[in-house]
Formats: structure tokens, C-alpha cells, sequence
């Protein structure tokens, strides 16, 4: 027997890969399921929620091109992740991978009492 759900209010299952709007399900049973996007619209009948993987040479790329745009000497070490997080969910579909400090202090990068400076 298929499981249906108001418009909305199924479980939510990931985002859309063309607007980057929530999915959720419509209806599902053991064997199919039916998914639609809650900003575009679209439905899908094969969502397999598989997000691109992001490198951390890419994370690189964009750290330097952020922190050179901001102009700044020394900036919030928390809020620059936030940021470069966000942008990497923009550009990449998909979340920064974990920058550890090791990370930052190979490509060049300072991270002391939460301020993050060039070397």
C-alpha cells in the first residue's frame, strides 16, 4: 500500500539539483516513490539524493579568491568558514568538507584565538 502526503508536508529528502530547492516525497511504496521540488516545481520518479563530492583543492581555490576579496588583514575565523561554506553550496551544490586548522596552515593560513590571517 502507497504512502501519500499533503503537497509539502512529506518527509523532505534532500535538495533540487537545477534550483537547489527542498525535495520531498510525494508518495512511496516498497517499490517506487515519487519526489517533487518545492521551489521549481519539477518531479522526479528516481531521486537518489547523490550530491557531488567537493575537493579540498577546490575549497582551496576558493578560501584564497574570498579572503583576497575581502581585502582585509585579519577577519573572524568562524564567520569566514560560514561564508566560504555558503559559497561552496552555491558554486558545488554541496557543503565545504570539514577545513581543519592543519588544512588552513598548509595553504598558507594563521588561525589564532578565532582570527584567521595570512602567513
Amino acid at each position: 500500500m502507497a504512502e501519500r502526503y499533503p503537497p509539502g508536508k512529506g518527509p523532505k529528502c534532500g535538495n533540487c539539483p537545477d534550483c537547489g530547492g527542498l525535495i520531498y516525497i510525494d508518495w512511496r511504496c516498497t517499490i517506487l516513490a515519487e519526489y517533487h521540488c518545492s521551489k521549481c516545481g519539477r518531479v522526479y520518479t528516481n531521486y537518489n539524493g547523490v550530491k557531488p563530492k567537493v575537493y579540498r583543492e577546490e575549497v582551496k581555490e576558493l578560501v584564497d579568491a574570498l579572503f583576497n576579496e575581502i581585502g582585509e588583514k585579519v577577519v573572524d575565523g568562524q564567520l569566514f568558514i560560514k561564508l566560504v561554506d555558503q559559497l561552496c553550496l552555491k558554486a558545488f551544490k554541496n557543503h565545504v568538507p570539514v577545513i581543519s586548522k592543519k588544512d588552513l596552515h598548509k595553504w598558507g593560513y594563521k588561525l589564532e584565538y578565532g582570527m584567521l590571517s595570512k602567513r
